[in-house]
């Protein structure tokens, strides 16, 4: 084992250190974060008896390895959880790297671990200060001579917790007010939803629904509504409102003014049951907990920061309270004989099923898997609780590819059929931008699609900037998510000019759809985007770009993935791609690895309908 372990989360810190370690002889320093100023600041600053770590094995092979012990957690902690759907619901065992950070932070873990057990003397930096304190207790945890630089003290979450917990009551309330008075005194069209054959349960905005013709369309589910209607179904539909994008009056207004029978989510939901879900989340996260083993270590230190986190966010009180739509629709006399719903098993997804398996257990229960998602995002994938009694009775899925994946994680195969993508289709009949790709060019034209997060973005974009430098021939568009403010778009842009003083000779930000800048773009490069598949389906190059410090979220199969950890093995293929023009017969695979298949109506009606 180590000697001695230090955890510092600052560059400050790092200078108090090197004197100390400096003593002690030779050490090695490791970044475990993603930012590149984090790395660079750290390589412009070592003392003389300081070297650079070199990783040598890579986070993926420990996410591997803990896969099946996370999809699992529950039955480690069943006997402390009270509420199984209170669980269900939490960010702990949502697992997605969108909402929590359970997996990276145990594959961080397990990689300090296999670092600290070759002995000597070692600094690591990781600028959130949670997780460095979280990770120094897991490894004093596993016996490690490990010290974290900051207070070791736990921090105060009463009151963000309450905060929480009011803030999902409150918004509750408000868009029921909103609700009742855009109503006007008319009750919500439950008669009509009774003469319903199905419902859709879908995302909303402001302008999902139309109020003068026959709703064709919505928000994941695409075509949906068309293919059902097709078929002689009468269709009605549960608004599910995408607030925090979108301003909720207006997506009301929208789903109240439709032509179809449309009843908002909160119509459906109770007070009560949020602030029973308030009530019992809160409990579930603050309770002690046996300790969490995974690949024979004590990983209890990151569950309980993950738990910690939990408890200072409003989304599971109100996920809790998906189970009451069920019950609305029995109260109301609602009694379709399927609901289809968006499928990416979120917390909300399994509240959702547990109160149809209870109030409408002779409803079929339809998942749609509308979006691609990289193997390494396990919260696609029913954990082992889930497979013994809460999945859907039919899961569509979108491709091949996936079904196997489902299949191969315990999902049975007879409840899986293969619909196909209502998202891609249209890309399956576009026609091939493989003229740009094969034409005698000079310029090379390179766009990066950005993600929401920082450290993602400014991997992806510096790696490109480093990797084109000097090549003459090469421009580069930064394409920024319409999530992101201007400060965001100009911290990164400043990022790469503290690089490369004439960055902006070569390249340019923009804020247009990535799909409209494909007929420009020889190369896409991603980390995080689904731009990928678009740019592939179309006879596009995308090469995806690792992250540093994280783990690899690529969502196109590894199969087929062009991937490039370093800028120098970026340059490597960009040239490749500038000497193999017009000598190269471009074979395009529009199934992506088996990943999109053309759309089935008649698989997804016979499914739907239970023929």
């Amino acid at each position: 084992m180590s000697d001695h372990a230090v955890i510092a989360n600052s560059q400050e810190d790092l200078t108090k250190l090197w004197s100390l370690m400096t003593e002690q002889g030779p050490f090695s320093v490791w970044y475990l974060g993603g930012a590149p100023e984090g790395l660079q600041s750290i390589v412009g600053s070592l003392p003389p008896k300081a070297q650079i770590g070199t990783i040598t094995t890579p986070l993926e092979v420990f996410a591997d390895e803990v896969e099946d012990c996370l999809l699992d957690i529950l039955g480690q902690v069943k006997k402390q959880v009270q509420d199984r759907l209170a669980w269900d619901v939490s960010l702990s065992s949502d697992l997605s790297p969108y909402s929590g950070t359970l997996q990276l932070n145990v594959s961080r873990y397990l990689q300090m671990h296999e670092i600290l057990n070759t002995g000597g003397h070692h600094v690591f930096l990781l600028e959130d200060a949670e997780i460095g304190k979280a990770l120094a207790r897991a490894a004093q945890a596993n016996g490690h001579n490990v010290q974290w630089t900051g207070t070791m003290e736990n921090t105060r979450f009463v009151f963000s917790g309450l905060r929480a917990r009011a803030c999902a009551l409150k918004v509750l309330w408000r868009h029921k007010r909103i609700a009742k008075h855009l109503r006007d005194g008319v009750q919500p069209p439950w008669e009509e939803l009774k003469n319903c054959d199905c419902l859709i349960l879908d995302w909303a905005k402001s302008t999902t629904f139309s109020s003068r013709v026959s709703i064709d369309s919505v928000s994941n589910l695409e075509r949906m509504p068309q293919v059902l209607k097709t078929a002689g179904l009468k269709v009605g539909y549960i608004a599910n409102p995408l607030y925090w994008l979108d301003d909720f009056q207006g997506i009301a207004q929208n789903a109240i003014s439709a032509e179809d029978p449309v009843v908002l989510l909160e119509e459906c939901l109770s007070f009560s049951s949020v602030l029973k879900g308030a009530w019992r989340t809160w409990r579930q996260c603050i309770q002690k907990i046996s300790p969490i083993i995974c690949s024979g270590r004590d990983v209890s230190a990151l569950f309980a920061l993950e738990s910690l986190r939990d408890v200072q966010r409003p989304q599971p009180s109100r996920a809790y309270a998906y189970k009451d739509i069920a019950k609305t629709l029995v109260r109301k006399g609602v009694y379709p004989k399927a609901i289809i719903y968006p499928f990416e098993n979120q917390g909300w997804e399994r509240a959702f099923t547990a109160g149809m398996h209870k109030y409408l257990p002779d409803c079929r229960l339809i998942a749609y898997q509308h979006c691609p998602f990289s193997a390494r995002m396990i919260s696609f994938l029913p954990s082992k609780s889930d497979l013994l009694d809460n999945l859907p009775d039919k899961l569509i899925v979108m491709g091949p590819n996936y079904a196997q994946v489902f299949i191969d994680h315990g999902f049975p195969k007879e409840r899986i059929v293969m619909g196909g993508s209502l998202r891609f289709e249209k890309q399956i009949k576009k026609p091939l931008l493989l003229a740009r790709a094969t034409g005698e060019k000079q310029m090379l034209s390179v766009l990066c699609c950005t993600s929401i997060e920082y450290d993602e973005s400014a991997n992806l974009v510096l790696k490109a900037l480093r990797a084109i430098q000097g090549m003459g021939n090469v421009n580069m568009v930064v394409n920024f998510h319409p999530k992101v403010d201007q400060g965001f778009v100009d911290k990164i842009l400043n990022m790469l000019r503290s690089f490369d003083e004439n960055a902006d000779d070569y390249v340019t930000a923009s804020r247009q759809p990535a799909s409209d800048l494909f007929s420009m773009t020889d190369v896409l490069l991603y980390n995080h985007s689904g731009a990928a598949f678009d740019t592939l389906m179309l006879g596009g190059t995308a090469i995806f770009v690792s992250v540093d410090g994280s783990l690899d979220y690529d969502k196109v199969p590894k199969s087929i993935s062009n991937r490039v950890d370093t800028f120098q093995q970026l340059r490597k293929v960009l040239q490749g791609v500038i000497s193999c023009r017009g000598q190269v017969e471009y074979v395009v695979d529009r199934t992506v690895g088996g990943c999109v298949a053309a759309v089935n109506e008649d698989v997804i009606v016979k499914a739907v309908t239970g023929s």
